[in-house]
Parts: structure tokens; C-alpha cells; sequence
């Protein structure tokens, strides 16, 4: 992720796509990147079925914050993915230092859970089917 110039953080609350089995990630920071914040934040819902929005986000009034896990090198997270797989990355501090990362994920040719949306799963699927799609070239 690029500098930033004011707290902000590059991705709130969500669910990743529903054809991904697990995704993990590996920390790369820079050592004199002093920046507070860009944690992996996980969180659990406050109610048994929540709503997914664009991008499959999620309204963090409806959630509770249990774990954050530093930004830091070589730190790395691993999860299996499901319509409970509520993250997010916290806010950062203004810096000169791009978030440095290395993503992976292992993805199917089929949605793997059903997202109840804002609008229909239909919409979803095939949105993520797409992304799939283009993923390849």
C-alpha cells in the first residue's frame, strides 16, 4: 500500500471472496518505517447474520473488535475463510513508508459460502466470478 498523507486505512471490515479457501499474509516493514497502526484486525459479529456491502464490507457498528495483530516484519497470518472471517487493516498514521506485504491465497473455481447482501448473492457471485477471471490473465 502506498505512503500516506493523512490516517486513513486502506481496508475497514469485509469478508474476502467467497471462492477463497484461506488467505495469508506476510509482513515485510520497512525497519525505520515508525508509523503507528496498519494492523490485521479481526473481528466477530454482534448480531447471528450480518449484511455485506460493496466489496463485501462490512459496517463495523455491528461488530466487536477480539484480536489485532502488529504490523510488523515477519509477522504472518494465516486463516481459512467463511462468511465469519470478519478483518480489516487499522488505521495508520501519516509516513513516507509503503505497507509492505506478501499475499496468498488459495482459490476455487466456485463459491465456497453464501453472503447475505444489501443486494442479492447473485450480484456477488458473479462479481467474484469475474475478478476470478481476470485474476488469470
Amino acid at each position: 500500500n502506498t505512503p500516506n498523507n493523512k490516517i486513513s486505512t486502506v481496508r475497514d471490515a469485509h469478508v474476502d471472496a467467497t471462492n477463497i479457501f484461506y488467505t495469508g499474509m506476510l509482513y515485510l516493514r520497512d525497519n525505520d518505517d515508525k508509523s503507528e497502526g496498519a494492523n490485521f484486525v479481526i473481528y466477530e459479529t454482534l448480531k447471528k447474520e450480518i449484511r455485506v456491502g460493496p466489496g463485501r464490507s462490512v459496517n463495523r457498528s455491528k461488530l466487536k473488535k477480539v484480536n489485532e495483530i502488529q504490523y510488523k516484519g515477519n509477522n504472518m497470518i494465516i486463516f481459512r475463510n467463511g462468511k465469519n472471517s470478519i478483518h480489516g487493516v487499522s488505521p495508520r498514521g501519516i509516513t513516507k513508508n509503503s505497507r509492505k506485504f506478501i499475499a496468498f491465497n488459495a482459490a476455487y473455481k466456485h463459491p465456497l459460502f453464501n453472503l447475505k447482501s444489501k443486494r442479492s448473492n447473485v450480484y456477488f457471485y458473479y462479481i467474484d466470478k469475474i475478478k476470478s477471471v481476470f485474476s488469470k490473465v
